[in-house]
């Protein structure tokens, strides 16, 4: 797994605009508390009564919200996805009804005061639309408005109710809020370009980092298929050594022949391992193409069923077959690879007594089963079955574990076919495994007769 992302110089931006708003809400509610209590001191000698009141009892219930949304904002410690889908909206809140508050000290409150406490109010008035650049930097197009509102007021404020130098003061106020309006814009496009680039660089190192994570178990799985293969392979040809010390040992007819039968079984079955690891191989690199023909699925399920018959007697199961007269255009000798690797795994795999193998036609696929009452496979297994190097569950292994490939042969095999390969999960009394094949549309005679002139 890689490291979690960190910027190679400077501060995290992510973590900067988190920090920058957690510190903003705390310092902007102590802040605008200060401001409400100082507005009462300065204000109520001049400012009618039935005014202020009005105005603390609004002002004072939205401070009351603030703070109670501060301590539930800490209380949580909200995720990221949490915080945009929820706190974000009540951060635009709390900017427009604080901005609301301002602007009524602007048109309720300046009208009744003496010159030089408007002048101050104005200063106070400037500083506070500075500071939004900094309380919430990503939220450009809002704290440009507001500080338009605010700042445009206070303007006309000045030009509406004249005084000493009003028309100068008003022409310098809009001119600072433009600037303002503008570098609030741009820095909020600026943060809101970082942030998004950020979001992208997570996105690419997640996408990587399970990239190579799926490398990284892949190269596993085959480097356990190489130690299991050497492993698997090594015993037959262990055996055989020893049959054929036996066979040049024997002096009998009878011992010779018990030797010689047994070097013939292991090379047949060190044979059987490389053809069916080969298969495999060819499968993963697209090196096999399939020849199709007009394939009766009847005549191929009982060819599978004769030559797996002896190990499943062995094994002390019966294998049943159903008849069918469902035609297929497919590669004979795929279908029957994959038949057989469907009946091994059964064999060895399921303990099952039964195996029960038939086809079905369905409305645009045909598709063959092959269901035992053994164990079961499960839900956790289930998934990954077909997947390539995967040997199964241990309740399930018998005394060939192999290597996990006959499944996921079958899968490759079905979808080098044009179909699919499946476990049923509606099958709970053992397993039902399934290869889905496209069905030859309106089997009549006579397309079947075009197939065959073809």
């Amino acid at each position: 797994m890689l490291p979690p992302h960190r910027p190679e110089h400077g501060i995290d931006p992510l973590r900067y605009v988190v920090q920058v708003n957690r510190i903003a809400a705390i310092v902007g509610l102590v802040f605008f508390t200060g401001a409400v209590a100082l507005c009462w001191w300065m204000f109520s000698p001049f400012v009618p009564p039935a005014i202020m009141h009005a105005w603390l009892w609004f002002s004072g219930l939205f401070l009351a919200i603030w703070l109670m949304l501060a301590v539930t904002f800490v209380v949580r410690r909200p995720d990221d996805s949490e915080r945009v889908r929820l706190w974000s909206p009540i951060a635009v809140f709390i900017r427009i009804t604080s901005n609301l508050v301002v602007l009524a000290t602007i048109w309720l409150f300046l009208p009744h005061a003496p010159r030089d406490l408007q002048l101050v109010m104005t200063v106070f008035y400037v500083a506070h639309a500075a500071t939004q650049l900094l309380a919430m930097p990503e939220r450009g197009l809002i704290n440009a408005t507001g500080t338009a509102i605010v700042l445009g007021s206070i303007a006309m404020f000045h030009v509406v109710f004249g005084g000493a130098y009003s028309t100068s003061m008003a022409i310098f106020i809009s001119a600072f809020g433009a600037v303002i309006v503008v570098l609030g814009m741009v820095e909020g496009r600026l943060i809101g370009n970082v942030m998004a680039e950020r979001r992208r660089s997570d996105e690419t190192t997640l996408r990587l980092e399970v990239a190579l994570s799926a490398i990284a178990e892949e190269r596993d799985a085959k480097t356990r298929f190489i130690a299991a293969a050497s492993h698997d392979l090594g015993q037959p040809l262990q055996a055989g050594n020893l049959f054929f010390s036996q066979l040049l040992r024997a002096k009998d007819e009878k011992a010779r022949s018990i030797a010689a039968d047994g070097v013939r079984r292991a090379f047949e079955s060190a044979d059987q391992l490389l053809s069916h690891m080969l298969g495999f191989l060819r499968l993963e690199s697209d090196a096999v193409a399939p020849q199709c023909t007009l394939v009766p699925v009847s005549s191929s399920i009982d060819r599978m069923v004769a030559q797996f018959r002896p190990a499943a007697d062995r094994a002390g199961l019966s294998i049943r077959s159903v008849s069918t007269s469902i035609i297929v255009l497919t590669d004979r000798t795929l279908l029957e690879r994959a038949l057989g690797n469907l009946l091994d795994n059964a064999i060895r795999h399921s303990g099952a007594s039964r195996v029960l193998v038939g086809a079905r036609l369905y409305e645009t696929s045909a598709i063959l089963w092959i269901i035992d009452d053994g164990s079961g496979i499960s839900a956790d297994a289930a998934e990954r079955v077909f997947e390539d190097y995967f040997t199964g569950e241990p309740s399930r292994m018998q005394a060939s574990s192999g290597f996990g490939l006959g499944l996921a042969s079958v899968r490759r095999i079905a979808e080098l076919l044009g179909g699919a390969a499946g476990l049923d999960p509606r099958w709970t009394k053992g397993a039902a495994f399934y290869v889905r094949l496209p069905r030859l549309h309106g089997s009549s005679n006579r397309q079947i007769a075009r197939h065959k002139g073809e």
